[in-house]
């Protein structure tokens, strides 16, 4: 019966790679597969040595497309191996510590899960962060804690966020600490270089866009609050999210055992962090192992860390698990807060047919999705000679040809006093009252390509 889980969650892979596998590259895969050329600078970020993320999942896709081509199905499949590799892995550890019954839930919900869906497809990062974490989740239900501290060693060379799970499994196995020593040696060599490049040898203006407390300065310094604000609150949201709920997986009990009020009000957070106030949906990736197997747990009333009001706990649980689900993840993409999310989903916008409506004449496209118009820009030859202000513009050039590719981040940049001056607009179809900003500014429509709409003087 378990099995029969199992094999559902790789047919809802296979189909959604079969749907979705060759769709052209979303503006974030563009980035990563563009830099999988040259892992260690971007053509469309001004770094001089890119540190933005760990370099695992640049590494890897570097040698897969050094081996087999940057055709979108061809880099899709690493990342659909990856994926298969972890819902296998969190199948197994449900399965070892709640039974085959919940490892039958297991692979229900996973054949579900949005965020599993949407993101595991993509040739970024966050298919091999999922993997990571997934075998992280299976090494503890394994009872190899070693194992468990390399896998998140891994995931922290993946994602950030990673750091968060190792340090948590590195307090948890303290009293080990050259075994640990030796397993977050490589992670924090790597986090301490990073930020010598970001505050040395790239410009500071780079390091005001590193991550949310780049923001947070950025926003300080120039007295706007919300944008200094907003990012620390996703951090510490996050910091919260994670440091309640893993002790589960981590041994690091700090008070939260056997407190029912604590681990309901830890699991509810969690759910309303990811689905409400995350500052990107795909985070919610990450710790889906751990969503998945704590939920299980307590719904098949295995020892877990939480005693006494179970079956109160367990209707938590499965408000948690259920916040996972497809249907809701669709409508947290159309009305969440940040719509812009859905352009990232592979499938849903075709950059490639979009650019190719671009007149020949557009010297400046303004578009939602800068490097992904670059990237198909260069696949019909021009090449990058100017990303200082990149991804915000990106000048490139073809037979002494110049072309600026800018950025639009709402409708309103396309009309009104800080409207972007372009003579082509690729823009999203779901964006509101570009209709009549065409009518005003005289533009007409020159093609539509799935979820892309191109405008220009003349087409």
């Amino acid at each position: 019966m378990a099995f029969l889980g199992l094999g559902g969650a790789m047919a809802a892979l296979v189909v959604r790679f079969v749907l979705a596998g060759d769709a052209s590259f979303t503006y974030n895969e563009a980035t990563y597969v563009e830099l999988a050329a040259h892992p260690w600078w971007s053509a469309y970020y001004p770094d001089t040595v890119f540190v933005r993320h760990p370099p695992v999942a640049f590494l890897l896709l570097s040698v897969w497309t050094g081996l087999f081509g940057a055709d979108e199905a061809v880099v899709r499949f690493l990342a659909l191996l990856a994926t298969a590799a972890g819902v296998w892995a969190v199948w197994d550890a449900v399965r070892r510590m709640a039974g085959p019954v919940a490892a039958l839930f297991a692979g229900v919900i996973l054949a579900a899960a949005f965020p599993l869906h949407a993101y595991s497809l993509q040739a970024t990062m966050y298919p091999f962060a999922f993997a990571f974490a997934a075998f992280a989740v299976w090494a503890r239900a394994a009872g190899r804690t070693m194992l468990e501290g390399w896998m998140y060693a891994g995931l922290a060379l993946t994602h950030l966020f990673g750091f968060l799970f190792l340090a948590l499994w590195a307090f948890g196995r303290r009293h080990e600490l050259g075994r640990v020593l030796a397993v977050v040696a490589l992670p924090a060599l790597w986090l301490v270089a990073a930020a010598v490049v970001a505050l040395i040898v790239n410009t500071e203006g780079d390091v005001m866009r590193l991550g949310p407390i780049g923001q947070a300065v950025r926003g300080a310094r120039t007295a706007e609050k919300a944008v200094a604000v907003a990012p620390l609150v996703h951090l510490a949201a996050g910091l919260m999210a994670w440091w309640t709920l893993n002790p589960v997986l981590a041994g690091v009990a700090w008070g939260l055992r056997g407190r029912f009020v604590a681990w309901t009000v830890a699991v509810v957070f969690l759910g309303a962090y990811f689905f409400i106030a995350a500052p990107f949906p795909r985070y919610a990736l990450i710790p889906l192992p751990m969503v998945v197997l704590v939920g299980l747990v307590a719904l098949m009333d295995r020892p877990l860390v939480c005693r006494g009001r179970k079956r109160a706990f367990q209707a938590v649980a499965v408000v948690v698990v259920a916040l996972s689900s497809l249907p809701l993840g669709f409508v947290y993409l159309e009305h969440g807060p940040d719509p812009r999310a859905a352009g990232d989903v592979p499938g849903v916008q075709e950059w490639q047919a979009a650019v190719a409506l671009v007149p020949d004449e557009a010297g400046i496209i303004a578009t939602s999705g800068p490097t992904a118009t670059a990237y198909y820009l260069g696949q019909a030859g021009w090449q990058v000679v100017d990303r200082s202000e990149a991804p915000y513009r990106i000048v490139l050039e073809r037979d002494d040809v110049l072309r600026e590719v800018v950025r639009l981040d709402a409708p309103s940049d396309l009309d009104g006093p800080d409207a972007v001056a372009a003579e082509a607009w690729v823009v999203p179809d779901h964006w509101s009252g570009v209709a009549d900003d065409v009518v005003r500014t005289g533009l007409r429509t020159c093609g539509e390509a799935k979820g892309l709409i191109v405008y220009a003087g003349a087409c």
